[in-house]
């Protein structure tokens, strides 16, 4: 079959999307392997042909799994003459026919029905030797041994959250303790500083109260004293200037 030179647009599309398969396959001819020009003329030896594997004479369908790359020169001389395919199994798993996808499926389904009744055997075989007697003592001492690891290992972790509980409340007393002694020392400063205020307050109050009296004394000493050379002054003079002038010299 060549594909080139087809009548309706339709069929040239199919004819592109067919040679575009076989050059998917394969860039050569299958039979000589000659490499294929795809700018050649259909004449030319090297342009590639899309050959019926079946021969359309024979009833070979138009499908690509019927399809076969090769060169003007084999195509011709295969011709209806014979339907030798040669293509290699990786090339034949490109397109295959309907018949091979069922016999792969038939072949499947047998493989996975094979593999279901080895599974079943093997369960059976499993369910009978686990029901003898040997079986069945070995899982009680299996079941026991496993209880007593269970059991250890409970109160391991029960001796583990004891042992955390009583460091944490170790932890919770020591804590406690500490605060109290803070408390208390911090209690014992705050009254130190207050009797120390209680101290300094009295000595301020006393220096304060002692500069007031001292200086009353001096305002009265001094009262007393200006008085008693006004009246001096005053007995020994009448001029109120030398009254003054008497006065300020003999403070």
């Amino acid at each position: 079959m060549n594909t080139r030179g087809t009548g309706s647009a339709g069929k040239h599309t199919q004819a592109r999307a067919v040679r575009s398969a076989m050059h998917k396959m394969s860039d050569s001819c299958l039979k000589c392997a000659t490499a294929f020009d795809p700018y050649a003329p259909s004449s030319a030896s090297d342009a590639m042909h899309v050959d019926h594997i079946r021969p359309s004479s024979w009833g070979g369908p138009d499908e690509l799994y019927n399809y076969q790359p090769l060169c003007g020169p084999y195509n011709v001389a295969k011709g209806d003459r014979s339907d030798a395919d040669y293509r290699s199994a990786k090339q034949k798993l490109m397109y295959p026919s309907p018949e091979r996808i069922i016999r792969q499926e038939k072949a499947e389904r047998k493989r996975d029905e094979t593999a279901a009744l080895k599974v079943r055997e093997e369960r059976e075989a499993q369910r009978k030797f686990s029901n003898s007697p040997a079986q069945v003592s070995k899982r009680a001492k299996d079941d026991a041994i496993e209880a007593e690891r269970v059991a250890a290992y409970q109160a391991e972790k029960a001796a583990e959250k004891a042992a955390r509980q009583a460091a944490r409340n170790e932890k919770n007393r020591l804590e406690a303790e500490l605060a109290v002694r803070q408390a208390e020392a911090e209690k014992a400063v705050n009254a130190s500083v207050a009797e120390k205020r209680r101290v300094r307050d009295r000595k301020v109050a006393w220096v304060g109260f002692s500069s007031f009296a001292i200086i009353v004394t001096v305002i009265v000493v001094a009262t007393i004293h200006g008085s008693m050379l006004q009246a001096e002054c005053e007995s020994e003079f009448t001029n109120y200037v030398d009254i003054n002038r008497c006065v300020r010299n003999r403070r």
